[in-house]
């Protein structure tokens, strides 16, 4: 990641931007749904990614980011 900061009065204004990769290892899902009426929820953890579940295992792309 690349990060630029510009400084105006008191204030500092960044931004940044650069790639990201992202590596599952465990996770949890907890879902909620009504069914007649009634709440209904489910969790389960999930320890395999691929098609099934359709959660993949590698993730990456490009991140911008930009604040005060």
């Amino acid at each position: 990641m690349a990060k630029f900061t510009q400084d105006v009065g008191s204030i500092k204004i960044y931004g940044s931007f650069g790639p990201y990769i992202g590596i599952g290892l465990i996770g949890a899902v907890k879902e909620e749904y009504k069914i007649n009426g009634e709440l209904e929820d489910e969790y389960y953890e999930i320890i395999e990614f691929g098609v099934e579940n359709e959660l993949k295992k590698i993730d990456f792309g490009l991140s911008l980011n930009a604040g005060i």
